[in-house]
């Protein structure tokens, strides 16, 4: 969890991110870990200090702790205008058939679709079904929703979806 963590708040600090329209452009925002927002989602802000908010999925459980906070919520969306080429970090969970190499068939296929695993974590495992968390690098929810129908196609996956809480 540290890890991952890490790597979203290191995306989320880089020079080069994608803009959010609806921020000013002193504030700053982070991308929330419990919904991990993709570029091309439908995205809100949460003012969490006077100039700093955090980014979550307009589908996120955690947005129900803020119905009795108005006052926190902006109205934002990406700026798709923007040219963003900087991957960013997308939380999957894949179960598929237990058997030999298919972890191996998985993560070439990941690499066939560029996206970048940064780190996988086998989460249950019998002699049926192997499931796994894997937290992958994407350009945009057209690229995560690419890779996630390719993955659905192949014999050995029983599903693939985004993880977007812990």
């Amino acid at each position: 969890y540290q890890r991952t963590l890490n790597l979203f708040h290191r995306w989320t600090n880089r020079k080069k991110t994608a803009l959010i329209l609806g921020l000013k452009p002193e504030d700053k925002f982070t991308l929330a870990t419990c919904c991990h927002p993709v570029i091309g989602e439908s995205i809100v802000a949460i003012r969490q200090k006077k100039k700093l908010y955090a980014i979550h999925t307009r589908e996120c459980p955690n947005l129900s702790k803020y119905k009795r906070y108005p006052d926190k919520w902006v109205a934002v969306e990406w700026n798709l205008s923007e040219k963003n080429n900087n991957p960013q970090p997308a939380r999957l969970k894949i179960v598929w058939k237990t058997g030999p190499a298919t972890m191996g068939e998985v993560l070439s296929l990941l690499n066939h679709e560029k996206a970048d695993v940064l780190h996988m974590n086998t989460l249950a495992q019998n002699d049926k079904a192997t499931e796994i968390m894997a937290d992958i690098q994407v350009k945009n929810q057209r690229h995560l929703n690419k890779i996630l129908g390719v993955l659905k196609q192949q014999p050995k996956i029983i599903s693939a979806e985004r993880e977007s809480g812990q």
